[in-house]
């Protein structure tokens, strides 16, 4: 039996991801809305696999950059159409840096905080998952405890918008 790594998942799925995936949801509106809050800058797609949100981005002019620990889902998106091109990071996103340049580089966070604290939520979320299975080699425990502070505050925030729109029936 294989040992589980940081690699396990998207090589045990590379082979069939993008069938199960096909029709379970239109992309376009998420794609569209990525591309309109990035505008003329970067994305970063954490776990970009085979591509499904990253190439349709690239193909809207955006400036893709993925990261992800599976080389078999990485080849599932060089053989596409634009795959190529795309830069990728082989690696647990949670070992590279992801936390200190998104998460908690106040710059960013600020950013995000502002025009997508879903990302930042997922951002946060995921680091926290990985450093709990084991997939972060040795996490800071100050970086976990800043990332906790995190998820709760971008909660905490969707929350108080989620209440703010019921109660005014979507009016802000």
């Amino acid at each position: 039996m294989r040992e589980y790594d940081i690699s396990t998942c998207g090589d045990t799925v590379a082979d069939v991801y993008d069938d199960r995936h096909q029709d379970r949801e239109d992309l376009t509106p998420v794609v569209a809305l990525l591309a309109e809050l990035v505008a003329s800058g970067k994305a970063l797609e954490l776990g970009i696999g085979t591509g499904r949100v990253a190439l349709p981005l690239a193909e809207r002019g955006v400036e893709v950059h993925g990261i992800d620990s599976s080389e078999a889902m990485v080849t599932k998106l060089r053989a596409k159409r634009g795959g190529a091109a795309i830069p990728v990071t082989m690696g647990s996103f949670a070992d590279l840096g992801v936390a200190e340049s998104y998460a908690l580089d106040p710059a960013m966070h600020e950013f995000f905080h502002r025009s997508n604290p879903w990302a930042l939520r997922a951002i946060a979320e995921r680091l926290m998952e990985a450093a709990d299975r084991g997939l972060w080699a040795e996490p800071p425990q100050e970086t976990l405890t800043e990332l906790r502070r995190v998820y709760l505050r971008t909660e905490a925030l969707l929350e108080e918008r989620q209440e703010r729109l019921a109660t005014t029936g979507g009016r802000n």
